[in-house]
């Protein structure tokens, strides 16, 4: 059984490029662990999915995912943790390495607002990653053309492999 997580980062106030509010996060929220809870992950795998609360100064949004912290999903259950929202999103991600590192071979990040509905999209995504030995990180979203190509959002999966190596280049965190 492959130990894998999904990351979460979710943030209740104000956002610079939607106009969401702290209901509508708990909304987006409510979607997406209903996603967690009806869709199969793929086989083989335990898939932990941890919330990182980058605004828990915002109560009702806290208190919703104090309810969640714990609830099971398809192949594993919910984990809710406070972050600091430092480097936002990709600072979340860096948050949750550093404390469950040694937990979990395969890691999947992600937003509130970008579900994975399609059954087996993570046991696919490692799958891809382990057919070529230098690839680092499937792209889960898209992939932006710009000057310097990335993926959209950061989402996607790696192993805790390429992690560690991005970190010891990095002082020992992720980029953020």
């Amino acid at each position: 059984m492959k130990k894998c997580c999904k990351v979460i980062p979710t943030y209740f106030g104000p956002r610079r490029r939607f106009h969401f509010n702290e209901d509508d996060t708990i909304e987006m929220l409510k979607f997406n662990i209903e996603n967690e809870i009806n869709t199969n992950p793929g086989e083989g795998l335990e898939v932990d999915t941890i919330i990182v609360n980058n605004s828990p100064e915002y109560k009702k949004g806290t208190e919703f995912l104090k309810t969640q912290n714990g609830r099971k999903t398809n192949k594993g259950k919910i984990i809710v943790i406070e972050g600091d929202n430092i480097g936002m999103s990709y600072g979340a991600h860096n948050f949750v390495y550093q404390r469950f590192k040694k937990e979990y071979d395969y890691w999947f990040f992600t937003e509130e607002d970008i579900i994975f509905n399609f059954n087996r999209y993570y046991e696919h995504s490692i799958n891809q990653l382990n057919r070529k030995p230098n690839l680092a990180f499937v792209c889960g979203f898209g992939v932006a053309s710009t000057r310097q190509p990335h993926a959209h959002y950061g989402a996607g999966c790696t192993s805790s492999k390429y992690l560690y190596i991005a970190s010891q280049a990095n002082g020992g965190n992720l980029p953020h």
